[in-house]
């Protein structure tokens, strides 16, 4: 997204933050970490990192070949998800349940790998558009044994991490 200051910015995973910078694989463009909100392992809380890519940068508005819809509507269980990871590519399944109070539990979908964190998790809308719903966070075995898919929502990321755009 673009924020005020006329910067474009990207919301991903904060367990992902780091000093060194970050480089987008579709546009090349270098950015860094400016805030990251991480709560404590297994507790479905917040799970979000914000890069600045800088004012000479524009906001991607596509996602697997699709127009992005700016809306960020909360995750529904039982909707069906996908996300567009580094290592696994272009995944797809539903959402099982919420997972605390910014995660969401996937099923159907192959196990993430290292580097599929901080890919977006989306659905396709009514009008054939993407709806960007989330980051991907990996995989969470839960107390029963069961495998999920693990995502947060954008829309908790959006307050929690301040965010307000211009576009």
């Amino acid at each position: 997204y673009t924020g005020t200051d006329a910067h474009t910015y990207a919301v991903t995973a904060g367990h992902c933050a780091s000093t060194a910078p970050v480089r987008d694989q579709s546009t090349g463009a270098t950015g860094t970490f400016v805030a990251s909100i991480v709560d404590p392992p297994r507790s479905g809380g917040a799970d979000y990192g914000l890069v600045d890519f800088g004012p000479r940068t524009v906001a991607l508005t596509v996602i697997s070949g699709r127009a992005a819809a700016r809306k960020h509507t909360r995750p529904r269980p039982g909707q069906t998800v996908c996300r567009s990871g580094i290592t696994t590519g272009e995944q797809c399944g539903s959402i099982a349940a919420a997972y605390g109070d910014h995660q969401y539990l996937t099923t159907g979908m192959p196990p993430s790998r290292g580097g599929d964190s901080g890919a977006p998790v989306w659905a396709v809308g009514d009008d054939g558009s993407v709806q960007v719903l989330g980051i991907w966070l990996g995989g969470r075995t839960t107390a029963d044994g069961h495998d999920y898919g693990r995502f947060a929502a954008l829309s908790s990321a959006v307050s929690a991490l301040g965010i307000t755009s211009a576009d």
